[in-house]
This record gives C-alpha cells, structure tokens and sequence, in this order.
C-alpha cells in the first residue's frame, strides 16, 4: 500500500507544482523561473518515485555508492550515523523512509540497511531525554530515559544477529524496501511485547536512578507540639516551651539576616527575611492554639502561670518579627532603592546597638527556659543601657548633620528610624523578665514611688514596673 501511496502522492506532486508556479493573483510566473522550478521538482519526484529506485543517474554515479559502501560497511557505525540524522530530524520515520530506496537500488546492503533502522529507532529516543521533562522534576524525566533504555537493549540484543535477521526478512520479503519496513515494524512490536513484562523492573529501576527530591519539611509546621502530650500539661507545656524557642530561633536569624540585609543592600535577602516573618507568624499560632487546648484542662497554679508565660513569649517573638518585616526591611528597601548609604561612623554604631540588642534576644531565651531571677534583673538592667545607648547615638547623628556631613545627611531619617525599631524590639525583649522577677516578688507594685527626679530623668519611658535595688 505504501507504493500505490507514494505514486499517488507523485501525481499530487506534479499538480501542486503547478499550482505552486502562479503568482497570488492566479497569473503564470515568468517562463524561465517556471522551466527552472518544474525542472527541480521533476528530479525530486522521479527520485522518490518507486519505479525508478535504483534507475536514475545519480544514483548510480559510483562516488555516491563508494560513499554509502564506506558509511555503511559496518553495522555499528550505521546504527550511529542512523541515530544521529534521527536525533537531527525528530524522526525515525524520516530516516526509515531514507533508508527504503537507498536498499532497493542496493546501494547499501540488507545488513547496512537494518542497522540503520535500528540506529534510526535509537535516534527517536534521545530527543526525549535531552528536551523533554524539567531538571527540577526527576519524575518527569523517568518515562524518556526509560524509551532510551527500551530502544538500546533492543539494539544491543539484536545487533550481533542482523545478518540472520536480514536473511529471514530477505526470504519473507525479497523487496529490500518492503524489508527495512517491515523490519521496522517488527523490532517495536517485539519491543512493546518483551518490557510489557518487564514494566514493574523497569519502573523500580528508572525511581532509583532518577529518585524523587527529598522534600524539605515546611519550616512553620511545629516540630515539637505533640498532640499526644495534651493529657499531661507538664510535658505539653515543656514541648509548648521548646516550639518557643524554635520560634525564636528563627526570629534571631531574622534579626541577624535584617541588619546584614540594610548594610550590604542585599534586595535578595531581604526578601528571604520577610517571608520568614511568615513562618513565625504560623508557629505563634500553632502554639496559641496548642497551649489553649490544654488551658482547658484544670491546671494549677504553677502550670497556668507557665502557660501564661508561653504565650505572652510568643506573642512578643512574633511583634519583633513584625517589626523587622514591616519596619526595618522596608527602610532596607528604601535604602537600596536610593542606594543610600550610612557614614562610617553610623554604620559602625547601628552595628554595635544591633550586636547589643542580639545578645540580650540570647538572655531573654535564657530567662525564658531557666526563670532565672539574676538573669531577669541583668535583661531589665540593659533597659535602661539600651535607652542611653540610643540616645548616645542619636546625639553622634545629630552632631555628623551639624558637619554638613552628605552621607549622614542622605541617610538621617534611615538611620533614627532603624534606631527607634531596634529600641522597640528590645523593649518586646525585655518582656520575658517581668513574670519572673514578679514571681519572685522582686518587683515594686507601683513605679510612682520613685523619686520624681528619678522620673524627670526619663525612667518614665519604661512601660514595665520597676525592679528595686538588691539589699546589700
């Protein structure tokens, strides 16, 4: 059927041909372009047409033969030269359809010619794994690889045997044409019905070689709230306490990456810092919701007062996430954008107040686990430092704008702002001691009784209740 086809498709050629040579208004192209181009098509016809194959005069022009004898002689290097012009065409068909006519004027011989059907079958299963699928997915790149697999067994199996192979076919079908067909058609049948059996193998094989990523956990699933641990409000309320920290674990990055971020204007980083802000955000729910399931359980005293303390932790870990999300990083942000950048001087000194502010996050974690009451009135006590550091740097400012210094002047609301923020998350910081120092009894009922010089002086500013003096 393939010939009547093709002869049929010749007839069609010639009347397409001279549809082709009109101009789009149906008029005749010029004589001498239309001589020319019937001329060429004409030779392409007569070329593919099946009663000539082997008649016309090039191919007979023995340079050409001692060519294809040269390229073809051996069967590996047909299979390689087949799978290269398949890999360059995108197709086995196009190749096979090459391959028929070259056999049937003997060009190449029955052995040369299945090689080449072989190579051009191995050939369609490359362009799969170099193009298709996506690096980031290996399940994708499974089904490619695992044709390419298929396709070089079948060929390295049948290989050695092609000169048997080629002299059943030539008994079944003495027409070399119809035999590289029917060859084709006859190795992927086989194929499909060998690794229809082998599929299972195949696939346990292609997820080991190509094995599915290995997903990262979701950074705000809690890793130590365990449901189980409910009924028993001393361990729940240790596991609440550990999700804690792991949450201010992460607000400490965020605080370090927040400052690294506004110092070396890296816009890629501060993204990464805000879309933390979320994953604090889902772990101060998670534990919301974790210790109000167990508040309603009866609970005593002691364990209502740490439950209490949980949650007023978390809340303050998440309003210092908020702060570096909404506050600092938008000054980074505006700090690149206008690629400002901070005097020596302020750098150094919003540095020095940052590492300050660090160090007392690592305190109030102490306080937090140990209810230390000497390390609560250590955090308190660094209140007040904070505060005159501040100031001291605000007056260094202040005094770089008096210079008529340009960087300090670009950068004078960035470089407050930052210290107001980091002031404020101190003061979140510092929440952690209160309950601790009043359980201990280690605080005043009302800061009023101090002196109002005390006051004047600007211990009003602390929104806490005030730690007496140790007795000595």
């Amino acid at each position: 059927m393939i010939y009547k086809i093709d002869q049929g498709l010749v007839g069609l050629g010639y009347q397409g041909a001279d549809a082709y040579l009109k101009d789009e208004n149906g008029n005749p192209v010029p004589e001498t372009v239309r001589k020319e181009d019937m001329k060429a098509m004409q030779f392409w016809l007569e070329w593919h047409r099946p009663d000539t194959w082997g008649k016309h005069p090039k191919r007979n022009a023995p340079g050409v033969r001692a060519l294809l004898e040269a390229i073809t002689g051996e069967p590996v290097l047909c299979v390689l030269v087949a799978a290269a012009l398949t890999w360059a065409t995108h197709s086995s068909a196009a190749v096979v359809l090459l391959v028929m006519p070259l056999a049937y004027s003997h060009f190449i011989t029955p052995v040369a010619a299945l090689a080449l059907v072989l190579g051009a079958n191995l050939g369609s299963a490359i362009n799969p794994v170099l193009e298709g699928g996506s690096s980031s997915n290996p399940a994708s790149r499974r089904l490619p690889l695992g044709n390419l697999i298929n396709r070089v067994i079948g060929v390295v199996v049948v290989l050695p045997f092609l000169q048997p192979i080629a002299d059943a076919f030539t008994r079944l079908e003495p027409n070399p044409a119809r035999m590289a067909a029917d060859f084709h058609t006859a190795f992927n049948v086989a194929l499909a019905l060998v690794f229809i059996f082998l599929l299972d193998s195949l696939a346990w094989l292609l997820v080991r070689l190509l094995p599915d990523p290995v997903k990262s956990p979701d950074p705000s699933t809690p890793l130590y709230l365990d449901e189980t641990a409910i009924k028993t409000p001393s361990v729940a309320l240790a596991c609440a306490a550990r999700e804690t920290l792991h949450m201010g674990d992460i607000v400490e990055s965020m605080l370090r990456n927040a400052m690294t971020a506004l110092m070396t204007n890296d816009r890629k980083l501060a993204a990464e810092v805000s879309r933390m802000d979320n994953i604090v955000d889902g772990l101060d729910e998670a534990i919301k919701l974790y210790v109000t399931k167990l508040t309603r359980e009866s609970l005593d005293d002691r364990d209502g007062r740490r439950a209490t303390e949980i949650i007023s932790f978390s809340i303050n870990l998440e309003h210092i996430g908020d702060i570096i999300d909404k506050n600092l990083m938008e000054l980074a942000v505006k700090k690149i954008k206008h690629k400002y950048e901070f005097s020596k001087e302020g750098a150094k000194e919003l540095a020095a107040f940052h590492k300050r502010i660090v160090d007392n996050l690592k305190l109030a974690f102490s306080v937090f686990i140990n209810e230390d009451v000497k390390v609560a009135r250590t955090l308190i006590s660094e209140k007040t430092e904070v505060r005159t550091a501040e100031l001291a740097c605000a007056d260094s400012h202040l005094a770089r704008l008096r210079e008529g210094r340009p960087e300090s002047i670009e950068t004078s609301s960035l470089h407050l702002d930052v210290l107001r923020d980091l002031k404020r998350i101190h003061s979140h910081i510092c929440s952690v001691a209160y309950p601790v120092l009043e359980a201990a009894g280690k605080l005043q009922p009302n800061r009023l009784r101090d002196s109002e010089s005390a006051v004047m002086a600007g211990e009003g500013a602390s929104d806490a209740p005030k730690v007496p003096a140790q007795s000595s």
